[in-house]
């Protein structure tokens, strides 16, 4: 790279105003381009001389309108009152939610010197014509016109004098906001002609400029008093009309107001360049490659090569330096602390120039949790009084945060020093939310669970939708907080902490300045949160560094003026670079079109140039972008199609490189990609205990269904932790349904004798009460009386009411319960491979009865099953039960049979707790009764094994038992996924199955 356009621009000045420099002011875009100017002018000469004032524009305005920009939270309480005089009833609440936009309408309105008494007239006639219904009958209302319509067109009338007003309130104060601040040196453009101590006002690296600025400009060169220095370049000029970014300034150019036209180079049309275009996987990646690809800079070992790849290796740096500067550019500022994450301990040599938006930082999102914790409340109302109780959702994203399990850590490193073992409040609490499904919780119960610990009373002592008490928690969290921070040693959460602290005493300060006025609006939670995300978005944290640094990580905007020998840019997709189609702004679009004000075109014109002034000068550019995927529709930028298709055909020197990204395998673990894990000699060891632990028919499903799934959930014992509801899910519904009748059935087998059809039939008036009952113990914390759970109650009793009726109609009588709910195994020593194997066989058996000859073993499905299901064919039976993924109930009531004919076959019966019940003339039969299909009764299973005896079916049954075994413990074959993907819709484990 030749000379940057600074220092073109430094050389220039100092050469034509060598003998008046002093008198000279230069204005800039930002104060990093002040900064490198100045330095610029500093090389020109190495004696002492007086320099010119150099200002950026934003400090030259305020500076020379003798006014103070008013902060942007003054503003909008201003802003307010300012309104309240036109409708004297407006709601803070709701004012908030378009003030910032009106706000920032003003700003436009004045930086584009827009007549507006002709533009609000315009609006209100255009809110005319929607409040206009020619159709309407006479005397007919429209149902969408409200009481509120009249106030919100009282308003859209009134907005000329809302903003004449604010201006003068702002005049009186000897303040001002930006736009305001433009108009009034526009309009008294002799504040600046009088000025007799300027010589020249020269103004450097403009482009899009507001009306406003345009009259500054204007005026100042037709009276010879100012200059200005434009950065432009032939290609979008002349040679390529049709790219965006010479839009405005060509008409600039055209129109001769703006004096003789420096410069205009031609760079981007003869310069030869290198410009690589990398398409990544996902957005995170991209710090990684940009990171990488700076490396190989420093290294000096080009790995980018036409067709090649970049490899992802961060071993290996040596502290090397070149001499060319480097800029990460980051259209999204998102990525900034994803890049300085990657950023190797021995890259030193950096500067950031962007600000770390607090809004990032994890500080916001606790903040925001407390906010959804003591926001979305529950009020319960019982015997009269009122209680506010907090949503499990949002305690455990509280306590979930880092810092707070940080915090919970020192706490249980203090406890636990004199050598005794405390349970941490965190772990206590969570504990009861999941175990206990515990879905509110009231202060007083959380207090208990963590002993009233100040930490703990702080983050849960109610707000009541009071700003002062969201206050008062704040303080106190900061205070509990620096502990953290402390022993963490993290500088950058330390200045997080401080930069809240002052926020917090910023609102502070203006909630007790409001509360001293009369009248006062007294601040909602609502307003106190709105206002204190304002400030997390305005606050930046500015990162100290060397700003003449060779690597220069920067947002788009701070890129104005500067040049790069090489350029990395990161983000180069659509809606990013540049941004969507956004109209923010309360005037519509034909409106602000018609009226000069700018839009989204405006906008995109403007990142247009920037682009290309990006590319101008630099020697080398590496454009990222995400490619699209199954789950998004990424789309490269129009800046690379145009490069693409247009620039290298106008410039012959440019080549395109189009590399690869591949992730080394010292980036990744070792992982296998073909989703098998082999049976290793320590995993067979570990099924045959999961084996003797028991082996439930669940189990044998998961295995046939996958048997990467078994291995999951019953070899290692993965599991989610289960989800606490507020709402009964179809798990919870079947419980609910199974406790009842169990509770039913007990009742009647106390009584010793057998169920007759009488006691069913004295049940129905009471099976409201008994759901009810079984419902309130099992789920206490869960709303009955209205929405999803009071529709499961009622769908609960009528099944239940079918069901009792089923077995009335059905005529079984009399029945005898032999078992409920029971727990019941079976022991099986086998052979395995010429091992012996020990397998113990169990099943929780809804119910076992006895009605005539026949001993029955009963599962209850509030699903839908039907006789297809439980079909068997007598010549594939074997194929059916151990290898048929889609067999699963059948295979339940199979072994649920056997471990019942085990029982019988050694104890000649059932034993039960208190006596033995004989059972060798019994004709044993397992089935289902399905809630949703009671017409067909009891969907009894049809299996053939062996003369119809306990003794022939147990013999049979472990022969399959055995070649099940022989399967699961055979090491040549592996676990691996099943084949049918309609399996892996619910499975916990889908996404390490990639599925």
């Amino acid at each position: 790279m030749n000379k940057t356009f600074l220092e073109q621009s430094a050389e220039y000045i100092f050469t034509k105003y060598h003998a008046n420099l002093e008198q000279v002011v230069v204005v800039l875009p930002t104060n990093r381009a002040c900064y490198f100017f100045k330095r610029a002018l500093a090389m020109q000469t190495d004696q002492p001389v007086w320099s010119p004032n150099i200002q950026p524009i934003d400090d030259f305005i305020a500076h020379t309108a003798d006014a103070e920009l008013i902060d942007p939270i003054q503003l909008l309480w201003l802003l307010f009152d300012t309104c309240r005089e036109t409708d004297p009833k407006i709601q803070f609440d709701r004012f908030t939610s378009w003030a910032y936009t009106l706000l920032q309408d003003f700003d436009h309105i004045d930086q584009y010197m827009i007549e507006a008494t002709q533009l609000f007239e315009y609006l209100s006639e255009a809110k005319t014509i929607e409040r206009w219904l020619p159709d309407m009958p006479d005397g007919r209302t429209p149902q969408a016109f409200t009481n509120t319509l009249p106030n919100y067109f009282k308003l859209w009338n009134n907005l000329h004098n809302v903003y004449l007003r604010l201006k003068e309130r702002l005049s009186e104060q000897g303040k001002g906001y930006r736009g305001m601040l433009y108009r009034r040196i526009a309009e008294n453009l002799d504040i600046l002609l009088d000025n007799e101590s300027v010589y020249k006002y020269i103004f450097i690296g403009f482009n899009a400029l507001s009306q406003s600025e345009q009259k500054i400009f204007t005026k100042l060169a037709k009276k010879g008093r100012g200059e200005i220095l434009w950065d432009t370049d032939d290609y979008y000029m002349d040679a390529n009309t049709n790219v965006k970014a010479g839009d405005t300034l060509r008409h600039y150019r055209n129109s001769g107001e703006f004096g003789e036209w420096n410069w205009q180079s031609h760079d981007l049309l003869h310069q030869t360049k290198n410009i690589h275009i990398i398409g990544v996987p996902n957005v995170s990646i991209q710090a990684k490659v940009a990171m990488q690809i700076y490396r190989n800079q420093l290294l000096e070992n080009q790995t980018v090569k036409s067709n090649g790849q970049i490899q992802l290796d961060f071993t290996d740096i040596e502290e090397e330096s070149t001499s060319a500067m480097t800029a990460i550019v980051l259209p999204d500022e998102n990525l900034l602390m994803p890049l300085l994450n990657t950023l190797p301990a021995e890259i030193k040599d950096f500067n950031v120039t962007m600000g770390l938006s607090l809004k990032n930082s994890g500080l916001y999102t606790l903040v925001e949790a407390l906010f959804e914790l003591h926001h979305l409340t529950y009020l319960e109302k019982r015997d009269g009084q009122k209680t506010v109780k907090l949503s499990h959702r949002y305690i455990s994203k509280v306590l979930t945060h880092p810092f707070i399990r940080q915090y919970d850590y020192l706490l249980q490193r203090q406890r636990n020093a004199d050598g005794t073992e405390h349970t941490s409040y965190v772990h206590t609490i969570l504990y009861q939310i999941s175990f206990h499904n515990k879905v509110f919780f009231t202060a007083d119960e959380l207090f208990v669970l963590s002993e009233n610990h100040p930490f703990f009373l702080t983050l849960f002592t109610p707000w009541n939708g009071e700003s002062q008490q969201a206050l008062k928690c704040f303080y106190e969290l900061i205070e509990h907080l620096r502990q953290v921070y402390q022993d963490r040693k993290d500088a950058l959460e330390i200045e997080y902490l401080y930069l809240f602290r002052q926020m917090v005493q910023r609102l502070d300060d203006i909630m007790k300045d409001r509360a001293a006025r009369p009248n006062a609006e007294k601040l909602t939670l609502r307003s106190f949160r709105l206002f204190l995300n304002e400030l997390f978005r305005q606050t930046k944290i500015p990162f100290s560094g060397e700003p003449v640094s060779d690597l220069q990580i920067m947002g788009m905007l701070e890129t104005r003026t500067l040049d790069f020998d090489t350029v990395i840019l990161l983000s180069a997709n659509e809606n990013t670079l540049p941004q969507g189609k956004k109209q923010q702004s309360l005037i519509p679009f034909d409106a602000s079109t018609q009226f000069g004000l700018p839009t989204y075109r405006t906008q995109e014109a403007v990142m247009s140039y920037h682009f290309y002034r990006l590319l101008q000068r630099s020697d080398t550019i590496y454009l990222l972008y995400t490619q699209p995927s199954d789950s998004n529709k990424n789309e490269k930028s129009r800046f690379i199609q145009q490069i693409e298709s247009e620039l290298v055909r106008y410039n012959p020197n440019i080549t395109l490189h189009y590399p690869t990204v591949r992730v080394v395998e010292n980036e990744l673990s070792d992982v296998l990609l073909n989703y098998e894990v082999q049976k290793s000699e320590p995993i067979l060891t570990k099924i045959r205990e999961r084996l003797g632990e028991g082996l439930y028919p669940s189990h044998v499903n998961t295995f046939i269904e996958c048997s990467l799934k078994y291995y999951f959930a019953h070899v290692l014992k993965l599991h989610l932790e289960e989800e606490v509801g507020e709402t009964l899910d179809a798990g919870k519904f079947g419980d609910l349904v199974h406790k009842t009748l169990e509770s039913l059935d007990r009742e009647m087998s106390e009584r010793q004798t057998a169920i007759q059809k009488e006691d069913l039939e004295i049940l129905f008036p009471q099976l409201e009460a008994r759901v009810r009952h079984e419902f309130e113990n099992a789920y206490p914390d869960y709303s009955i009386e209205s929405g999803y759970n009071h529709v499961m109650y009622k769908v609960a009793v009528r099944l239940i009411q079918n069901f009792l009726q089923q077995q009335v109609e059905e005529n079984v009588f009399p029945v005898e319960i032999l078992g409920l709910e029971k727990e019941m195994t079976a022991d099986l020593q086998t052979f395995v491979h010429g091992d012996p194997v020990y397998v113990k066989l169990t099943g929780k058996i809804d119910r076992i009865d006895k009605t005539g000859n026949q001993v029955r073993i009963i599962d209850y499905k509030t699903g839908k099953v039907e006789k297809k299901h439980l079909k068997t064919n007598g010549s594939e039976q074997e194929e059916l039960l151990l290898q048929d993924s889609e067999a699963g109930k059948v295979r339940q009531l199979w072994l649920y049979k056997y471990i019942v004919a085990k029982k019988v076959a050694q104890d000649k019966g059932l034993q039960l707790a208190d006596r033995h019940i004989p059972l060798e003339q019994s004709q044993l039969v397992a089935g289902i009764y399905s809630f949703r299909n009671l017409k067909d009764g009891l969907l009894e299973d049809h299996l053939q094994m062996g003369e119809g005896t306990p003794e022939s079916f147990v013999k049979h049954s472990e022969e399959y038992l055995t070649k099940l075994l022989f399967k699961l413990l055979d090491p040549a074959q592996p676990f691996e996924r099943t084949s049918n993907v309609k399996l892996c819709t619910m499975c916990t484990f889908k996404k390490i199955c990639n599925r």
